[in-house]
């Protein structure tokens, strides 16, 4: 069971100092919180809500396997995958999308990303050629503006140094999968699967299995990583825990209203995210 939180209109050194702190009063089964620190979470109860500090301790443990989504998780990758669609609806002498339409578009892999651009989807004659002239300008310009979103790199830095296994599973095609966790997170992601043949896209549980079978761990411990109602699915068919990231490409309504039920708000804090053992 994970331990939910989120933090709303808190003033941030108050929480900074709970969570930076709480292993320092550690004494066997329970935590001592600081008389004033306790003032300041009695004050701002109704504003945020904070971990159960009497569930930490000895029966609390991390996460060894992080298995992320790359799109709208790592990479703020949007920008390009709406040049490529519109260069490709243009080539095509089809009406563009907007920014925020590619934004609705993308979760399920780019061909469906294509079907919903391309009026008509696959039923119009010229989908087969628009989708292969989309797959051909962005293998070309997959790294014109896509970054790693604040704070990631430094996250999964920290993992790493800690001894945890990270994995990428996306269904964005494989060959575009491999060169982004290549080009970013070279010293970090281990192992990186996209959609390729004769293995199911999420939010079937196939991506997430062969990430674990190469990685060499189990379900036990692990953990999944995405921003959208697809990740969601995904962690659900997995067996696995689901953390719902709110910097990604789905609003916090949208994932609330999805099923998303630990939500993190900056990728320092899945740092601090636990389970029972």
């Amino acid at each position: 069971r994970l331990k939910r939180f989120e933090i709303r209109k808190t003033p941030k050194k108050i929480v900074d100092y709970v969570y930076d702190n709480y292993q320092k009063f550690i004494s066997l089964d329970e935590i001592y919180i600081p008389s004033r620190v306790q003032e300041n979470i009695k004050k701002y109860e109704n504003e945020a809500r904070y971990p159960n500090f009497s569930d930490f301790g000895e029966k609390m443990k991390d996460f060894e396997t992080y298995i992320f989504d790359l799109d709208g998780t790592l990479l703020n990758s949007l920008n390009d995958l709406a040049m490529s669609t519109n260069y490709a609806l243009r080539w095509a002498g089809m009406p563009e999308r907007t920014v925020e339409e590619v934004r609705m578009f993308v979760g399920n892999g780019v061909k469906l990303l294509m079907e919903r651009a391309i009026p008509g989807g696959l039923d119009n004659p010229r989908f087969d050629e628009t989708y292969a002239k989309f797959r051909e300008h962005y293998l070309k310009h997959n790294l014109d503006t896509t970054r790693p979103y604040e704070g990631i790199p430094e996250m999964l830095n920290i993992l790493k140094q800690r001894g945890k296994r990270l994995a990428i599973v996306s269904n964005k095609f494989y060959e575009a999968t491999q060169e982004l966790a290549k080009h970013f997170f070279p010293e970090t992601i281990e192992v990186a699967i996209g959609e390729r043949e004769n293995i199911r896209k999420k939010p079937a549980p196939d991506t997430v299995l062969e990430a674990l079978r190469q990685l060499g761990a189990d379900k036990e411990g692990a953990v999944y990583i995405g921003d959208s109602d697809v990740d969601i699915m995904t962690a659900k068919n997995s067996g696995l825990p689901c953390l719902s990231v709110l910097w990604g490409f789905r609003d916090k309504e949208f994932l609330i209203e999805h099923g998303a039920n630990n939500l993190i708000e900056h990728p320092l804090d899945i740092l601090n995210v636990k389970f029972n053992q």
